[in-house]
Order: structure tokens, then C-alpha cells, then sequence
């Protein structure tokens, strides 16, 4: 009986001990820099330098159109109006100049569309990728951080930033986002290069 007792003290002894060395849980709420994370988020990256560069051949192809306005503008301004190619020069002069706004307007409007679908796209990500992180850790909330300081140039953008702001301290121990950008990075890149699923099959075959 004393024997039985004191193994039962002995197994008490080590559950105790393999306790207090067990890891410590994962906070059950965190806090994501939202900025650092999409910004470092290759999704993003690599669209936003898609954008850049196509913005960029936009530019010079405006620029190409600028320049031959100035230089069509240039020879009307030394031709005769009754002479044989005042017409023919005046005429190219206003097609270039609707053709160069009608470019600025599309291009404008196209890139900024892009650019809400490339945020919306990558934000989606984003969230599918941090609720795993976030399950597979443990964690049951994550704040968004509070912006570090208040950039508004007004009263009103000032007033907005300010009260839109729902969390204004927290310890560095909860902040999760150096640990999730690589995480989301690595499995962002798993999830791209897999195989498209195959076509259902039509319904009746």
C-alpha cells in the first residue's frame, strides 16, 4: 500500500514538472501593423510594380503625343490659313489633342480601378491567410494597430483619423506581424502556383 502510494506521488511529481516545462500559449489576441503586412505581402508587391511600369508606358506614350502637339502647334503657328496644309495640320493637331485627354481619362480610370481590385484581391488573402495562422496558433482576436501618429492635414481628416482608431496601446509581445507577413508570403505563393481545379463535369453526363 506504501509502495502504491508513493508511486502515485512519483507520477504526481512528473506531470508537474512536464507542465511547468510545457510551452506557454500563444496570446489569444494579437495585433497586425495592416499597412506593414500588405505592403510587404508579394500579392500586392508584384501588382503594384505590374501598375507602375504599365503607368510608366502610359507616360511616354502621353509624352510622345505632347510633343508632336507642340510641334504641330508650331507649324500652324507660321503657316498661312489659306495655305494647302493649314487644314490637313489643323485637323491632326485636334485629333492628337482628343486622342492624348481621351488616353489620360481612360488610363486614369483604368489604373484606379486596378488598383481597388489589386487592394480588394489582396486583402482577401490577407484575412484567408491570417485566420489560419490564426487557428493554427491559438489566437482568438487580432486588432488592427493604431496608427502611429495623426498625418491629416485639417480638422475634419484629423477628427476622422482620430476616432477611427479603436485600439491606442498595446504591449509588443501581442504585435504578430513580423511572424504572419512570412507566413502569408509562403503560403500566398503555395496557393498561386497550385493547379487550377478540373472542370465540373456538365450536369447529366
Amino acid at each position: 500500500m506504501r509502495l502504491f502510494a508513493l508511486l502515485m506521488i512519483l507520477c504526481s511529481v512528473t506531470a508537474t514538472v512536464q507542465g511547468a516545462e510545457a510551452k506557454p500559449e500563444a496570446p489569444r489576441i494579437a495585433v497586425l501593423r495592416l499597412e506593414d503586412a500588405m505592403t510587404a505581402f508579394k500579392q500586392y508587391k508584384e501588382g503594384m510594380e505590374k501598375l507602375k511600369k504599365e503607368v510608366a508606358e502610359g507616360q511616354a506614350a502621353i509624352k510622345a503625343m505632347e510633343d508632336r502637339l507642340q510641334e504641330l502647334d508650331s507649324r500652324i503657328q507660321v503657316m498661312k490659313p489659306d495655305s494647302a496644309d493649314f487644314a490637313k495640320i489643323t485637323e491632326e493637331f485636334e485629333v492628337t489633342k482628343l486622342k492624348e485627354q481621351m488616353m489620360v481619362k481612360r488610363g486614369n480610370e483604368d489604373i484606379d480601378r486596378r488598383r481597388a481590385n489589386l487592394v480588394r484581391e489582396s486583402y482577401a488573402s490577407v484575412r484567408a491567410q491570417l485566420s489560419a495562422f490564426c487557428q493554427e496558433r491559438g489566437i482568438k482576436l487580432v486588432h488592427l494597430a493604431p496608427n502611429p501618429e495623426l498625418q491629416a492635414q485639417n480638422n475634419k481628416e484629423l477628427n476622422l483619423q482620430l476616432f477611427a482608431q479603436s485600439v491606442l496601446y498595446y504591449d509588443a509581445t501581442l504585435d504578430i506581424t513580423d511572424a504572419f507577413i512570412p507566413y502569408l508570403n509562403e503560403h500566398w505563393n503555395a496557393d498561386a502556383k497550385a493547379p487550377a481545379p478540373a472542370p465540373a463535369p456538365p450536369v447529366g453526363k
